[in-house]
């Protein structure tokens, strides 16, 4: 069976502007203590299931 290969093609340049005031906005850094609280609560959820 052949893989399925689409190509994409545009006539012209494709403008952008990237704005670096919406990735500063609302930026709030994970501690690591959520990240662990997280973690283990799948475990608990996944071992009840």
């Amino acid at each position: 069976r052949e893989s399925l290969v689409i190509e994409l093609a545009w006539e012209e340049k494709i403008d952008y502007k990237i704005d670096n005031q919406i990735r500063q906005e609302n930026f709030k850094k994970i501690s690591f203590f959520k990240l662990f609280r997280k973690y283990l609560s799948k475990k608990v959820r996944t071992t009840f299931k």
